[in-house]
C-alpha cells in the first residue's frame, strides 16, 4: 500500500464510523470546519444537510450533501427547515450546531449590535436548533446533538472581546 493511501486511511475519521442511512444537519456548513464536518459525515455514509446563510461554494467532492438556506437565529425558519428535512428524508438523526460569528474589536470599541449578533448566533441559535430537532429525534428513538464551541474562552485576547476573557495590561 502506498504511503499516501495509508496516511489517508489512517487519518480519515469517516473510516471509523458507519453512519449509513443517518441524516445529519450541520449548521454553518458552507465553509471551513462546518464544510469539513459535512464531508466527513457524508464519507461515513450519512446524508449531510448543510444549512447556512452564506453562499455555498460548489464542491464536487461532497457526496450525499444537500445545501439549504438556514438562519439559526430565526425560530420560524428553523422549525420550517427541520420539518422539510423530516418530510424529505423521513427523519433527522444528527444535529451539529456549528454556526458561529466573531468580530475582532476591543471591548471599549465593541458595537452592541455586533455583541447581540454574537449572542444570537453563537448561543441562542444552537438552542433554537436543538429545541426544533428534539421531537423528530424522540419520534425515532435515536439522535445525536453535537455543539461546537471555541477554546477562545480560555485564551485572553483583547481583540476578541465578545469571545474571550478580557485582560488589562
Amino acid at each position: 500500500m502506498s504511503g499516501k493511501r495509508q496516511a489517508d486511511e489512517r487519518f480519515s475519521i469517516a473510516s471509523f464510523l458507519d453512519l449509513s442511512g443517518r441524516v445529519a444537519l450541520i449548521t454553518g456548513g458552507a465553509q471551513g470546519m462546518g464544510r469539513a464536518i459535512a464531508k466527513t459525515l457524508s464519507e461515513a455514509g450519512a446524508i449531510s444537510i448543510v444549512g447556512d446563510i452564506q453562499p455555498h461554494t460548489p464542491d464536487e467532492e461532497l457526496k450525499n450533501v444537500k445545501e439549504i438556506d438556514f438562519d439559526v437565529t430565526d425560530e420560524e425558519i428553523v422549525r420550517k427547515r427541520i420539518h422539510e428535512i423530516t418530510k424529505d428524508f423521513g427523519k433527522i438523526d444528527i444535529l451539529v450546531n456549528n454556526a458561529g460569528v466573531i468580530y475582532k474589536e476591543l471591548v471599549e470599541d465593541l458595537d452592541m449590535a455586533r455583541w447581540q449578533k454574537v449572542i444570537d448566533v453563537n448561543l441562542t441559535g444552537p438552542t433554537i436548533c436543538t429545541k426544533a430537532v428534539i421531537p423528530a429525534m424522540k419520534k425515532n428513538n435515536w439522535g445525536r446533538i453535537i455543539n461546537i464551541s471555541s477554546t477562545a474562552a480560555y485564551l485572553a485576547s483583547p481583540r476578541y472581546s465578545a469571545w474571550s476573557r478580557l485582560t488589562l495590561r
